[in-house]
């Protein structure tokens, strides 16, 4: 059995893919962006999880994990970079949002935390958003791949 995490990574990826997919492929990690990578794209992952000692006891384990979305986009004939990525998030977070379960029984996914930074290092600008959604979840003690 997976640890809960992957669960619910992989989880946000089927939904991502599902909606997003006929804008930007969705990944189950993050993007390294290079000159040479395809965009626009989206990276899922987990990079930070903590369990809230106050509500967990012997029946079950209350967690909180940062599920990250990455979106990275150019510039495009008529759109800007903050644009373009812009409209991505809203469709991320509109999807993300509208089964707050995620299909995997988790209590609820809150609205994201954004950050965006730009490269203008190449010939084009290209614009990293980070929107960061917390996932409230229960797992059994001691088996951190159930989620109840």
């Amino acid at each position: 059995m997976a640890h809960a995490r992957t669960t619910i990574r992989k989880a946000a990826v089927a939904i991502l893919t599902a909606e997003v997919a006929i804008t930007a492929p969705v990944l189950d990690n993050r993007v390294w962006y290079t000159p040479n990578t395809s965009l626009p794209v989206l990276g899922v992952y987990a990079n930070s999880e903590s369990i809230d000692l106050d509500q967990s006891s012997f029946d079950a384990d209350y967690r909180e994990l940062e599920l990250t979305i990455q979106i990275i986009v150019e510039d495009q004939d008529g759109l800007s970079v903050a644009d373009a990525a812009d409209d991505l998030a809203e469709l991320v977070e509109k999807t993300l949002r509208a089964d707050r379960t995620l299909g995997v029984n988790v209590q609820d996914v809150l609205a994201p935390d954004t950050e965006a930074t730009d490269d203008v290092t190449s010939e084009k600008v290209v614009r990293t958003l980070e929107l960061v959604f917390p996932v409230y979840y229960r797992t059994a003690p001691g088996n951190a791949g159930l989620i109840i």
